[in-house]
């Protein structure tokens, strides 16, 4: 069964990389990853971006968009930018209020999605939504947000792990439930005793069974590990969730 490569949110080590944009991905490559998502507020400046990843052989594996990218003003210049670093996987992970403050909110959100899936697919750009923990809590109505998206045809469904957990879902079972929308997943420990103050492989994702069943549905291109706590400084926490994976020998 072939690997599935292993990336980085970049927004793991936003400290250092606001101080040092080259240097922070040289230390990405230099730990054995193979690709990077990077995230909004990061430099925009496409010659200088395509230059590092070049110099690295780091692979640009999605970019965690705002919104407002791509609304109809924004919309031609976010295609063109992504379009010239070779990013083909646009993921919002964040709504204003607005468009998740309840059921039917959420439900216009999916109809949005939907309709820019279809506007970037013709650009050959895909369209993910990232989930944080209120995606697995009941709604007004009883449904759930995650639900609602899963609806929008053409969206990724970019399943962030410790999140889904801190949300009280069961991460494996919301794999089963929409087999094959988790073209890109985020990986991140997350305790129920410590919250994520704890690394993989000291947690309690199901680590051996989410491999198993994100490999029996060979639709994911990339697993993008991520890490926020402070127990570790930025660089050791994702050197550290490297190295578990590796010793699962999925790195």
């Amino acid at each position: 069964m072939k690997k599935i490569p292993v990336g980085v949110g970049i927004f793991s080590v936003h400290k250092a990389l606001f101080d040092d944009f080259e240097g922070s991905l040289r230390k990405i490559a230099d730990m054995g990853y193979e690709g990077v998502e990077f995230f909004s507020a990061v430099e925009k400046d496409a010659p200088r971006v395509i230059a590092i990843l070049n110099e690295t052989g780091l692979k640009v594996c999605g970019w965690h968009s705002s919104i407002d990218d791509l609304s109809d003003e924004n919309f031609d210049a976010t295609v063109a930018f992504h379009k010239m670093i070779g990013n083909t996987s646009i993921v919002v992970p964040g709504l204003p209020h607005e468009m998740t403050k309840d059921a039917a909110a959420w439900r216009e959100t999916a109809k949005l999605f939907e309709k820019l899936a279809k506007k970037l697919a013709k650009e050959g750009i895909t369209l993910g939504y990232h989930n944080h923990a209120a995606e697995f809590q009941p709604l007004d109505d009883g449904s759930y947000a995650w639900d609602i998206m899963a609806g929008a045809e053409g969206v990724i469904l970019q399943l962030d792990n410790g999140n889904a957990l801190s949300g009280g879902a069961d991460t494996l079972a919301y794999l089963r439930k929409y087999p094959g929308r988790a073209k890109t997943i985020h990986f991140k420990p997350y305790s129920l005793k410590d919250g994520f103050s704890t690394m993989i492989g000291e947690d309690d994702i199901p680590w051996a069974e989410t491999f198993a069943e994100v490999e029996k549905q060979g639709a994911t291109d990339w697993i993008l590990v991520e890490y926020e706590d402070e127990k570790y400084d930025e660089f050791e926490g994702i050197r550290l969730c490297l190295e578990r994976l590796k010793a699962m020998g999925k790195a």
